[in-house]
């Protein structure tokens, strides 16, 4: 924790500023609360209503001595630089962050013996095998026009190899937009097209966005568009080659190094067709969500075997000639 009189005033500004921010959705909250309540109480149903207000924990320690404009680098080990956190004072909470205050501001919890007592890392929490809401397994099939799967459902690429491919019919030459996507802003992953190229973008924690990008067009018809990372080393974080690959053609690779922990923790989830919540990346063509048009999209996916590529391949499009 810094001491407040170490501070200089642009500091002080900051660290107020993000406190400000907290209490004023606390007063948000708190003013539609009592929106409901009164109008309970004017149709004459308070009396036959049970209230139940759940909170989550109180004071944490997740914005560290610096405060944080993006929560999701402490649940990848990550500290806040405090000259980068300067930069985005009039920002504080809006969509351009996913901000948290700095420690000092929980000196009143420890009064009152209401700190956690867990000494675990962010990323030790997170990566800990725990249970989980469907079983385990190496290959996941995710289909378009569905509901967005959270995190804690989707599949888990986390710090190993995978491969993301997508079963196509481009109808158009024009044809454009997300095909897969998981994730946000502060850190996500999407594969899409757009001026006729495949497109993979690893958004790495908000800080960097690394993309690879097919060498040739995709042309119309029936394909299997794919992008597969492979693990160098055993290093963290992680980091390797990303190859993108139109049927069994590599048509462009790259080197990228992804989270250790969770893209988020909680909401923006895994899409398919779709990026409904904080783009993972600005690059998309189109709007809000950045639908995939001028084809369709069978399936997406992620396989995290390990397997070689293409062997994965090999059987996608022995499937498709089956059909």
């Amino acid at each position: 924790m810094r001491p407040w009189d170490s501070l200089s005033d642009r500091e002080k500004a900051l660290f107020c500023r993000m406190a400000e921010v907290y209490a004023g959705f606390l007063s948000h909250a708190d003013h539609h609360i009592g929106r409901l309540l009164d109008h309970l109480e004017e149709s004459g149903q308070l009396d036959n209503t049970i209230v139940v207000l759940v909170s989550d924990n109180g004071a944490s320690g997740e914005g560290g001595p610096n405060g944080s404009i993006n929560e999701n680098k402490f649940f990848n080990g990550i500290p806040d630089d405090i000259e980068e956190n300067l930069k985005y004072l009039d920002a504080l909470g809006s969509p351009e962050t996913y901000n948290h205050y700095p420690t000092g501001w929980t000196y009143e919890a420890g009064r009152y013996n209401g700190l956690p007592v867990e000494s675990r890392t962010a990323v030790e929490i997170l990566t800990t095998p725990r249970p989980e809401i469907g079983k385990p397994r190496d290959r996941y099939a995710y289909y378009p026009d569905c509901a967005e799967v959270p995190e804690a459902a989707a599949v888990n690429i986390r710090n190993r190899s995978y491969t993301v491919a997508a079963e196509v019919d481009l109808q158009t030459p024009e044809a454009a937009g997300v095909l897969f996507s998981h994730g946000c802003k502060f850190g996500g992953h999407s594969l899409y097209l757009k001026d006729g190229r495949l497109k993979y973008v690893y958004n790495f924690v908000g800080i960097v966005e690394q993309m690879v990008v097919s060498d040739q067009d995709v042309p119309t018809g029936r394909h299997i568009l794919s992008a597969a990372f492979e693990r160098e080393g055993t290093d963290m974080p992680t980091h390797g080659t990303l190859t993108l690959y139109i049927d069994d053609q590599a048509v462009g690779s790259g080197q990228i190094k992804t989270q250790p922990g969770n893209f988020s923790l909680v909401g923006e989830g895994l899409n398919v067709g779709k990026d409904v919540g904080e783009p993972v990346t600005d690059d998309y063509p189109g709007e809000r969500p950045w639908a995939f048009a001028g084809g369709t999209i069978k399936q997406v996916i992620v396989d995290v075997s390990g397997e070689h590529y293409i062997d994965l391949e090999k059987e996608a499009v022995a499937m498709m000639s089956r059909e």
